[in-house]
Formats: C-alpha cells, structure tokens, sequence
C-alpha cells in the first residue's frame, strides 16, 4: 500500500494541419499556455489555458480550442497517424484546467513552501495492521500524519469508516500529476 512518488507528467504533443502545412501542438504547464509552432520550429500562437477557457474537443477529426468566449476558436486538421496523441492531448490539458476554487486560494507566491496531501481511509477491518503498513510506506517516502479522523467525528455524513490525512514538502523543482492523493488501506 504504498503512495505514489512526486512526478511530473510529461504533457503529450501532436501535430494538426492548418492549410495543409503541419502545425505542432504542446502544453507548457508552467504557464498554463497551449502552444502552436510552425514547420520550421517558430512560435505560431500562445494561447493562455484558464479556468474561463472552453474544454478542448476533437470534433469531426478538428482539434478545437476555443480559449476566449469572444476569440474565434483555433481549429487543426487531425489526420489518423496523429488522431491518438492529440486525444491524449485534449484529455491532458482538459484535466489540468485551472480551478476556479482555485482562485479563492489567492495566487501562488514564489518560494511558498508547497505541499502535497494524502487522505486515506482505513476501514475497520484489521484497522490497526493496516494503519502500521500506512504508516510505513508513508513515512519512508517523506508523508507526516497531519490529523487522524475516526468514526465518530460527528461531520461525516454517510458509512466512513475514518482516514488519516498525510501531508509531504514538495521543492519548486518537482510537478506532482495531483496534490491530493486519496486511496483506501
């Protein structure tokens, strides 16, 4: 039972056609930005990703990014040998649409301590073993128990069982695929 590594998912790129010449298509995360390049390797467009920004859609074998409620959408050929990555494309940068709740965090200061969290929900089986192997995996891998919440915590609406909710220091240096990890032990 063990918590995932910090990572840093590698955004896929795939190539659309407009007027028949190719266009690559990438996602720096960093910015948040959806980025075209010509043939030739320069920049075509910059299109910022944010939480007002449309889903991206594959529609009738178009890639189609509408960025802007009032912009004209950028609209890519997608031909079969690319068809897959730029599926995988869309599902990537869909999935790392700025939150708007996001935003009642405030903006993100650099050199703010960041930190990763992990809620895992301990069943009553066996609650005892299966917290020790939690704990374990969880603190060889650099997690500390924030807070413990059993059965009897009087928020919980439904059959939980209880969790106990893990934090981890996260350097500037590392992208994590999620802040939060939830699993079951």
């Amino acid at each position: 039972m063990a918590l995932p590594p910090p990572s840093t998912p590698v955004a896929p790129e795939f190539v659309g056609y407009r007027d028949g010449r190719p266009v690559r298509v990438r996602f720096d995360q960093e910015r948040s930005t959806i980025v075209t390049t010509d043939e030739q390797g320069r920049p075509a467009s910059a299109l910022p990703w944010t939480e007002e920004s449309e889903p991206l859609r594959i529609e009738r074998d178009e890639f189609v990014c509408q960025w802007a409620p009032t912009a004209a959408p950028l609209r890519l050929a997608v031909h079969d040998d690319d068809y897959g990555m730029a599926l995988a494309f869309v599902e990537f940068v869909n999935r790392r649409k700025p939150d708007a709740g996001a935003a009642a965090f405030g903006e993100v200061i650099p050199g703010a301590r960041r930190f990763q969290y992990a809620v895992v929900e301990i069943d009553v089986t066996d609650a005892r073993q299966r917290l020790a192997e939690v704990l374990a995996h969880a603190g060889s891998r650099g997690w500390e128990v924030v807070s413990v919440h059993d059965r009897a915590s009087n928020w919980f609406g439904g059959p939980e069982q209880g969790f106990v909710l893990f934090k981890r220091e996260i350097p500037d240096t590392v992208e994590v695929s999620t802040w939060c990890v939830t699993l079951r032990a």
